[in-house]
């Protein structure tokens, strides 16, 4: 098809949009090594994160659980906001978005989730706090939600990332935590014709088992699986919805049918069932 607007054409606006603004969090800053060779922290540099507010977000008093997304270009390439636009309200509960754009390592917990918790009416706790990751962009929010558990109670890894070395640190991280110390609601998926390369040993779809099974045997609730489908947002973004369904459904209903719809059936020709869905 083909589209032609005017530059002053505003756009076709979904009913009950959302809105994004930015906050600004300052980081310290180290100074290249002097002379002596030594080196400091010496000032700060400020970050911007935009953040997706609900409609409706400045009439009334509600808390909203928030969800920090961790790839950078899930807001442009992943087209989040529209999806966000279209799906939350209606079939996702109300919820803040946070994207982040430039990775803030250790301070999303020392430093953002503070000033967030501050500036927006959130729910600051754990069943209101969700850590998103896609492709490259996995490990951090693995490695965020266990470095302080119970600080996070959901997590969505799209198509885990895990080397050999990246596996022994989650695993290690999480040491001996189970669903007895810490409650967690997990989305994983992985695609059938996921990265996958016998030349440098790396295979996503064997790093999104591995993942879903360390969760499982933990006693954690895990949704997902492997779906008929490749990598990257080409692939993800056909799920962004069912994702955001299945960790703050507004109903609280967990979306099986529309998880099942999506989950391939192994090496035969199985029900969807056996691939991965927790009832």
């Amino acid at each position: 098809m083909s589209w032609h607007a005017m530059p002053d054409w505003p756009g076709w606006r979904l009913p009950d949009q959302g809105r994004l603004e930015e906050i600004q969090v300052e980081f310290p800053t180290a100074d290249a090594a002097t002379a002596g060779g030594a080196g400091g922290a010496s000032g700060v540099s400020p970050t911007r994160f935009p953040v997706w507010l609900p409609p409706d977000y400045d009439q009334g008093a509600e808390r909203y659980p928030v969800i920090y997304v961790h790839h950078p270009q899930a807001r442009h390439e992943g087209r989040w906001i529209e999806t966000l636009d279209r799906v939350v309200g209606r079939t996702v509960a109300l919820v803040i978005v946070v994207f982040l754009e430039t990775p803030p390592g250790e301070a999303l917990i020392d430093a953002l989730i503070p000033i967030v918790d501050a500036r927006f009416r959130t729910r600051a706790e754990a069943a209101g706090r969700a850590n998103v990751g896609q492709g490259f962009h996995t490990q951090a929010p693995l490695w965020d939600t266990f470095r302080k558990p119970g600080l996070f109670g959901h997590l969505a890894i799209q198509s885990y990332f895990g080397i050999e070395q990246q596996i022994e640190e989650i695993t290690a991280l999480a040491g001996d935590l189970s669903a007895a110390d810490m409650p967690l609601r997990a989305y994983v998926e992985w695609g059938q014709w996921d990265i996958h390369s016998a030349h440098e040993a790396a295979d996503v779809r064997d790093s999104g088992r591995w993942l879903e099974a360390f969760l499982r045997q933990r006693g954690w609730q895990v949704h997902g699986g492997e779906v008929f489908d490749s990598t990257d947002f080409s692939s993800w973004i056909h799920r962004t919805s069912l994702l955001l369904e299945t960790l703050f459904p507004i109903d609280g209903q967990i979306p099986h049918q529309k998880l099942h719809h999506w989950l391939a059936t192994g090496k035969g020709g199985s029900e969807p069932e056996t691939a991965g869905s927790t009832p």
